[in-house]
C-alpha cells in the first residue's frame, strides 16, 4: 500500500515536471535580469509598414510626394538593427542582398508590408531594439556622392557588434549638379537618381509568443517612417499674361552643398522630428549659383539642408526677368516668410521656424505679378506619405 502511493505520488511529480518543461518550451525561461529568451530556434518572422509617413509636430504632414521623390530602389536599401546602446545587432537587409530573410509586398498603394526575421539568439521579450532603414542612401547618380561610406564596403555580418548608430550621423553626402556648359544644372529625382531617407523605430518583441506567430503569421511591430534628407524649393509663375514680362530664369546664388544622412532625432525615440538641421561640421555653404529646373509655369530645386549666415543670405533666389524692347531686371526671392504688403518678413521676431532650411519640406513661393509689384505667396509643403518600391 505505502508502495503504491510512493509510486502514485512520483506519477503526479513526473506529470507536474512534464508540464512545466513543456510551459518553457512555449514561453520561454526567464533570465537573471528578468528577460524571457525567445525559444523557437528556427522562427522570429515580424512584420512592419515602411512609409514616409505624416509626422504630426511639424509641417511636413500629410501630401504626397511625387512617385520620383518617392521611389526606393532596393538595390540601395538598407534595413539594420542597433541594440539599447546604438550598437548594430543585426543585418536584415543590404543592397539586395538576404532576401530570402526578407520581403516587401505592398499594402494598399505606396505602403509596403516589410516581412523579416530576427535571430532568436540575439533576442529577448525585455528587450528594446531599433529598427533602422537607410533609402536610396548610395544614390546611382554622378552628381550626388556619399563623402563618408563605412571604409567603402557594405555592412555586413563583420560589422555587427562594431557599427554605431554615431557612425551613420557621421555618414555626409555632397550634391553636386553636373557642369552643362559652365553652367550646373539642376538634380531632379529619377532615372536612377533618387532621394535618400533614414528612418528609425525603437521597438520590442514584448509580448511575442511561438504558439501564436511565426512564419505564417509574423508578429506586427510599429512602422518605420522614412524621411527624405532634401527639402524642396519650388516656384510657380502665375503672371502668364501676353502683355507681361517674362521669366528667362530662375537661379539659386546661395545654397550648402552638403548634407547629412541622418537628421537630428532622439535614437530611443522614432523618427519623425525634422524641425532641426543636420549639418556637416565643415562650412559648405557657397555662391555658386544653379538654375532651377522648369516645366511649364513651375520652377523646381532640390538641396540638402542650410542655415543663414545673416539676412543678406536669405536673398537666395534670382529672378532674371526679361521685360521686352530688350530691357532686362531680375528679382529676389528672400528664403523667408511673406507679410501681407508683399515683403518678406526677415525680423528674428517672427519666430525661430524660418532661421534655416530643412529637410523634408517643400518651400512654395506664387508669382503672381512680374510688372511694378514682385508679389511672393509662400505655402510650406506639407510633406509626406506614400513612397513607391519597384517590386518586379
Amino acid at each position: 500500500m505505502i508502495l503504491q502511493k510512493i509510486l502514485h505520488t512520483i506519477r503526479i511529480l513526473a506529470l507536474i515536471a512534464g508540464s512545466a518543461f513543456v510551459s518553457a518550451s512555449l514561453t520561454g525561461c526567464s533570465s537573471e535580469n528578468g528577460d524571457t529568451p525567445v525559444v523557437d530556434p528556427d522562427d522570429i518572422t515580424v512584420s512592419f509598414r515602411l512609409y514616409a509617413g505624416a509626422t504630426s509636430d511639424t509641417r511636413a504632414v500629410d501630401f504626397e510626394g511625387t512617385r520620383d521623390e518617392s521611389h526606393i530602389d532596393l538595390d540601395n536599401l538598407k534595413i539594420l538593427v542597433f541594440d539599447e546602446n546604438g550598437v548594430l545587432k543585426q543585418v536584415l537587409y543590404d543592397d539586395g542582398n538576404m532576401p530570402e530573410n526578407t520581403s516587401f509586398s505592398e499594402l494598399g498603394q505606396g505602403f509596403y508590408i516589410v516581412r523579416t526575421k530576427l535571430d532568436p539568439e540575439k533576442y529577448t521579450t525585455g528587450e528594446k531594439f531599433a529598427i533602422v532603414a537607410l533609402a536610396n542612401w548610395r544614390s546611382a547618380a554622378d552628381d550626388t556622392k556619399l563623402i563618408a561610406d563605412w571604409n567603402g564596403h557594405k555592412i555586413d555580418a563583420t560589422e555587427v557588434g562594431k557599427l554605431r548608430i554615431s557612425d551613420l550621423k557621421e555618414c555626409v553626402f555632397r550634391l553636386n549638379p553636373q557642369v552643362e556648359d559652365n553652367q550646373p544644372a539642376s538634380w531632379i529625382p529619377g532615372n536612377g537618381k533618387w532621394i535618400p531617407m533614414f528612418g528609425s523605430r525603437f521597438t520590442s518583441i514584448a509580448g511575442y509568443d511561438s504558439a501564436i506567430f511565426n512564419e505564417a503569421n509574423p508578429m506586427p511591430i510599429p512602422d518605420v517612417v522614412l524621411v527624405r534628407a532634401f527639402t524642396k524649393i519650388e516656384v510657380e509663375n502665375l503672371d502668364l499674361s501676353e502683355d507681361s514680362p517674362v521669366i528667362e530664369s530662375i537661379e539659386l546664388c546661395y545654397r550648402n552643398q552638403k548634407g547629412r544622412l541622418m537628421q537630428n532625432y532622439t535614437f530611443t525615440g522614432s523618427t519623425g522630428n525634422v524641425a532641426s538641421t543636420s549639418l556637416p561640421d565643415e562650412p559648405s555653404s557657397t555662391t555658386r549659383s544653379i538654375p532651377f529646373y522648369q516645366k511649364d509655369n513651375i520652377y523646381t530645386i532640390y538641396i540638402p539642408e542650410m542655415e543663414f549666415d545673416n539676412l543678406d543670405s536669405r536673398r537666395a533666389i534670382k529672378v532674371n526677368i526679361d521685360l521686352k524692347d530688350n530691357v532686362k531686371d531680375e528679382r529676389w526671392i528672400y528664403l523667408c516668410p511673406y507679410g501681407p504688403n508683399g515683403r518678406p518678413q526677415l525680423a528674428d521676431n517672427y519666430g525661430s521656424d524660418w532661421n534655416s532650411i530643412k529637410r523634408n519640406y517643400v518651400y512654395k513661393y506664387t508669382i503672381n505679378s512680374l510688372g511694378f509689384e514682385f508679389i511672393i505667396d509662400v505655402e510650406p509643403w506639407k510633406f509626406g506619405g506614400k513612397v513607391h518600391i519597384n517590386l518586379e
